[in-house]
């Protein structure tokens, strides 16, 4: 987010870098356990995070801002923050490689889809906020230069909020039929 924000490009490609040697070790790692531990039953907390909403794209979007301005904010410990994001990343990735050990390509697919609508929208918020805080490289930047540094992440926003509008839609659908269907179960018990 800063690299994008201040325009430093090897800082942007370490930060890459870095970025990925961790996916990569928390995927390697979590797939290697679902591989070593097979019988181990798929729980509701790891179901949570199989299937993304739009909802989720606004907590990350919020999670971001407020790290982003609490990493600005000399009162609080980066530590803090760390943990914060830590915690809305490493548990769907690790739901990710577990679901993958099993064959649940569904299920993997849905938690790195939660995975990845975190990053992103923690970097997007970061950003922003850095902007506002006045990290803008050496010129003095506009909303079109913002704009310009973030196309790509808000490319991918924006066909991250259409799959999880559209996963939002089909679950509250589902969620309509079901009741329905009790409804007139109950009608005819009685």
């Amino acid at each position: 987010a800063l690299a994008l924000t201040d325009d430093d490009r090897p800082l942007l490609f370490e930060s890459l870098k870095t970025t990925l040697l961790g996916i990569s070790l928390v995927l390697a790692i979590s797939l290697v356990v679902g591989l070593i531990h097979q019988r181990m039953p798929i729980t509701e907390e790891m179901l949570a995070r199989t299937h993304p909403y739009i909802t989720d794209l606004i907590v990350g979007l919020a999670g971001g801002a407020a790290g982003a301005y609490a990493m600005a904010s000399p009162r609080v410990s980066a530590g803090l923050v760390g943990v914060a994001i830590a915690t809305a990343l490493v548990p769907p990735l690790v739901t990710c490689g577990l679901t993958l050990a099993r064959g649940s390509f569904e299920l993997a697919l849905g938690a790195f889809e939660l995975f990845l609508t975190n990053l992103v929208a923690i970097q997007f918020a970061t950003s922003v906020v850095l902007w506002f805080k006045g990290y803008r490289g050496f010129e003095e930047g506009t909303w079109v230069t913002l704009v310009r540094r973030h196309a790509l992440t808000l490319s991918i926003m924006a066909v991250l909020s259409a799959v999880l509008a559209l996963n939002f839609f089909q679950a509250v659908r589902t969620q309509i039929f079901e009741s329905e269907v009790r409804s007139q179960l109950t009608r005819f018990e009685r």
